[in-house]
C-alpha cells in the first residue's frame, strides 16, 4: 500500500528548517512541532511542510524524515509544488493569511482541509478591547503616524485580512475546529462546510510530570504570556492590579512576549500607540514597581515561569482556545480567564480555573485575590485536561480526518 502524502501549509518556519537556513528559531508554533513529530512516526504517512518566504529562492529538503519546502506564494510555485508532491491531503494551518487560499486558487480545493487557529474576521470587531477613542487619540505616537499604523488602522487591517478568511471559508469544503465558538462562526460563514473536531498538542515538556505547588511559587505574582496588542488585555490586568495594590503592595505582574517598553532612545521612537497607552496607564496607576516585561521565553523558561507564578491570567478581549491557558492548566497553575470566544470550553469555573467578563476588572481582581489568599490551593489540575491534549488521541483524530478528506 502506498504511503499517504500529507502536505501542510503553515505560516511560520518550524525549528528544523530554521536551523537548516541559519535563521532564528521562532518561539511560536510549538503545537505544530509536536504534531509533526507524531505524524512522522506514523506508519504509511509521508509529511511535507511548506512555508512562504517571499523574495527568496524556493527550497526543499528532507530533514529527519520530514520534507520541508519554502515558496514565494506565487501561483507558479504552488502549481509546481502540487505537481512535485501530488499530496493525498492538503492541510492549511490557520486562516489568518492568504497562503492557503492562493494554493486553492492554483490547484483547487478537492482534498483540502484547513484548521482554525484564530478568526481574524471576528477578532477585528474586538481589536480595540474597550479602549476609548479619546485614549487612543491621546496616545498616538510618531511611529504610528509615519507608518500609518494607529490602533484604528491596525483594526482596519484585521478586517481587511478577514475578507481573505471569509473567501477561504466559502472556497473550501472541510474545516477543523476545537470549540463551540469556532464551530458557530464556521456555520455562520458557510453552513455547507464539513466541520471536524480536532484537539491541539502542546509542547513536549508540558507533558512531563511537573505540577504547580504553592510552596514552589513566588507569592502574589501574576503571569501573562504576551501582551503586545490590545486584544491580549494587559490594560485590564493593570486596572485590576490597582484595585489589589493596597492589600498586596508586593504584587508583581510578569509579562512575556514582545516588550512594551525597552531602554534606549531609538526604542522610544519605535513605541506604538498601545505601548504608549500601557506606559501611561502604569504611570497613572502608580504601578511602575509592580510590572516587569520579561521578553520572549524559550519553552523551558515558559514552563519555569508558569510554575513560579501564583496565578496565570488570560485577559483577552477575544480568543479561540489559547495554548498558553492550556499549558497553565496542564501544569495545574491557578488561572483566571475572560469569558470570551472558546475559553468557556476550556475552563470549568471554580474547578480548573475562574471565569469573568472581560469588562469586569473588579471580578478579575476578586478572583486573583481569591487565589492570593488561599495558600492551600492545589486543586486546579483535572485529568480531563491531560486527556484533552493527549498526543495519541489527537493524532488518531487527525488521521481519521485525513482519511475522510482524501
Amino acid at each position: 500500500m502506498n504511503n499517504m502524502k500529507i502536505l501542510w501549509i503553515v505560516n511560520i518556519i518550524l525549528p528544523a528548517l530554521s536551523r537548516e537556513l541559519n535563521l532564528t528559531v521562532s518561539p511560536f508554533g510549538g503545537w505544530l512541532v509536536g504534531l509533526s513529530e507524531q505524524l512522522k512516526n506514523c506508519e504509511n504517512i509521508d509529511l511535507h511542510i511548506v512555508t512562504v518566504r517571499k523574495k527568496t529562492k524556493s527550497f526543499s529538503k528532507n530533514i529527519d524524515g520530514i520534507y520541508y519546502y519554502t515558496v514565494d506564494n506565487s501561483e507558479e510555485q504552488w502549481k509546481h509544488l502540487q505537481r512535485e508532491i501530488m499530496p493525498d491531503v492538503v492541510h492549511i494551518h490557520g486562516t489568518e493569511f492568504n497562503y492557503g487560499l492562493n494554493f486553492i486558487k492554483a490547484n483547487g480545493a478537492e482534498n483540502v482541509v484547513f484548521s482554525i487557529q484564530g478568526l481574524v474576521s471576528v477578532i477585528g470587531k474586538y481589536y480595540l478591547a474597550g479602549i476609548s477613542t479619546l485614549d487612543i487619540l491621546k496616545n498616538i505616537t510618531l511611529r504610528d503616524i509615519l507608518r500609518r499604523d494607529t490602533l484604528f488602522q491596525a483594526q482596519k487591517k484585521f478586517k481587511k485580512r478577514g475578507l481573505v478568511e471569509k473567501e477561504l471559508f466559502n472556497t473550501c469544503n472541510y474545516v477543523i475546529g476545537r470549540t463551540e465558538w469556532d464551530k458557530a462562526h464556521t456555520l455562520k460563514l458557510n453552513p455547507k462546510m464539513t466541520y471536524f473536531h480536532g484537539g491541539e498538542i502542546l509542547r513536549n515538556s508540558f507533558y512531563e510530570s511537573h505540577k504547580w505547588d504553592y510552596k514552589n511559587c513566588e507569592p502574589y505574582t501574576i503571569f501573562l504570556s504576551q501582551a503586545g496588542y490590545p486584544i491580549k488585555g494587559l490594560h485590564q490586568v493593570l486596572k485590576a492590579a490597582y484595585l489589589l495594590k493596597n492589600k498586596y503592595p508586593q504584587l508583581k505582574i510578569k509579562i512575556g512576549g514582545k516588550k512594551i517598553e525597552e531602554e534606549g532612545w531609538m526604542n522610544k521612537l519605535k513605541i506604538n500607540g498601545y505601548a504608549n497607552y500601557v506606559k501611561n496607564l502604569i504611570k497613572h496607576l502608580n504601578l511602575k514597581n509592580n510590572v516587569e516585561f520579561i521578553g520572549f521565553l524559550s519553552e523551558e523558561q515558559m514552563k519555569e515561569q508558569y510554575l513560579k507564578s501564583n496565578v496565570f491570567v488570560c485577559p483577552s478581549s477575544i480568543e479561540n482556545s489559547p495554548n498558553s491557558l492550556a499549558e497553565a492548566q496542564i501544569l495545574g497553575v491557578p488561572n483566571v480567564s475572560s469569558y470570551v470566544g472558546g475559553i468557556p470550553d476550556m475552563v470549568n469555573h471554580n474547578k480548573n480555573g475562574y471565569l469573568y467578563r472581560f469588562e469586569e476588572v473588579e471580578m478579575l481582581a476578586f478572583y486573583i485575590d481569591e487565589i492570593f489568599k488561599n495558600k492551600e490551593i492545589n486543586h486546579f489540575f483535572e485529568e480531563k485536561i491531560a486527556q484533552r491534549h493527549n498526543p495519541n488521541i489527537i493524532t488518531q483524530q487527525l488521521l481519521q480526518i485525513y482519511n475522510s478528506v482524501k
